[in-house]
Formats: C-alpha cells, sequence, structure tokens
C-alpha cells in the first residue's frame, strides 16, 4: 500500500479509506503523553479529481 499510495492517488482523488485507531499514553520528565495514530488497512480510489498529463 505504501507504493501505491504516491503513485495512483493525487490531490483531489476520491477515496474510501478503512482505517483503524490507535492509542497511546506514555510518561516523559513527569508529563503524560498521549498518541493517536490513525492506520489506514485499506484504500479504494474512486475517481481521479482531472485527467493528468501523464495518463
Amino acid at each position: 500500500m505504501a507504493d501505491f499510495v504516491p503513485r495512483q492517488i493525487h490531490k483531489g482523488d476520491k477515496v474510501l479509506v478503512q482505517a483503524r485507531v490507535s492509542e497511546s499514553m506514555h510518561q516523559k520528565d513527569g508529563v503524560i503523553h498521549s498518541t493517536t495514530d490513525v492506520i489506514a488497512e485499506d484504500i479504494d480510489l474512486f475517481a481521479h479529481a482531472s485527467p493528468r498529463p501523464d495518463q
């Protein structure tokens, strides 16, 4: 998927992204930090925004 996305999907394209959310917390120097990651599991391209010269 990491190879497909930059080559095939561009700004303005319509896509469906199925993802999961991963949350974690850790403490550093007495301060609690939280992190939320969105991890794409499947990406479907529906339509290109406009024709591109390379196609």
